[in-house]
Parts: C-alpha cells; structure tokens; sequence
C-alpha cells in the first residue's frame, strides 16, 4: 500500500493536496507535463493555501501539453482569489498563468508589465524550472 493510499484511508485529505502538489511541482520540474497534470492536485479546493499555488502550476502542466479546455477556467478561480493590489506574490502567479495562456504577442506584453513590477520577484523562472530538493524526490519515491 502506497503512502498516498494509506493517508487516504485515515482521513488525511486535506493533506493529501500538499502531497499532490509536491509530486506535480516535481514532474514538473523534470519536464514531464503529462504527469505532472496528471498528479495536480484534486483536493485543494479546500485549501485556499494549496490552490493559490497549485493553480498556477495546473496551468502550466495542461499548457504544455496542449490542453486548451482545463486552463482557462483555472484561471478565473485564481484570478478571483488574487485581488488587486494583493500579495507580489499572487500577482506575479496570476501575471504568469495569463501570460502561459496569451498568444505570443499578447505573451511578451504581459512579460514586459510583469518585469517593471515588484510582483516580478514573486514569480517562478519563466522556462518554468522548479529547484528540486533530494528531499522532494525522496517523498515522491514513497508516495509512488
């Protein structure tokens, strides 16, 4: 029994997102979008901690792999937690997720205002590579 199903079994749901979203954050960085969108996480919802930062990285698994449909609705929801004049840190998310979502020319617009502000410091590398700790392997090596 994995430890996934283990937690599942004990009622551990709420946790089991951070979980989830560790293992998509990982396939991620190791450029495997499929699995990566394949593991994003199905109980953050809940947790608006969990989606403020599983969101933006759902966004960018079904991007790169050509899922036109998911993204956009994603979007919405975290455009409607991420006020304006909110966290640097929701603003950059939002300002990547929407520039992952707009055509190239629209893309580098949305580059251009994101760099000029502080926001810019919030946000992920734009070739979308995570730093991986051995620790974040490790547990994916478990939850597996």
């Amino acid at each position: 029994m994995t430890a996934l199903a283990i937690a599942r079994k004990q009622g551990q749901g709420w946790k089991l997102a951070w979980v989830e979203y560790a293992l998509c954050v990982l396939e991620l960085s190791l450029g495997r979008y499929q699995e990566a969108l394949a593991r994003a996480p199905t109980g953050f919802e809940e947790n608006l901690l969990a989606r403020t930062f599983a969101l933006p990285d759902f966004i960018e698994a079904a991007v790169r792999c050509s899922d036109t449909a998911s993204p956009p609705e994603a979007l919405g929801r975290l455009a409607d937690q991420a006020p304006t004049g909110g966290s640097p840190l929701a603003a950059g998310l939002l300002a990547r997720s929407r520039a992952l979502l707009a055509a190239d020319h629209e893309a580098e617009a949305l580059e251009d205002a994101r760099t000029r502000r502080p926001a810019a410091q919030a946000v992920t590398p734009a070739d979308g590579a995570h730093g991986v700790s051995p620790a974040l392997v490790g547990a994916a090596r478990l939850a597996s």
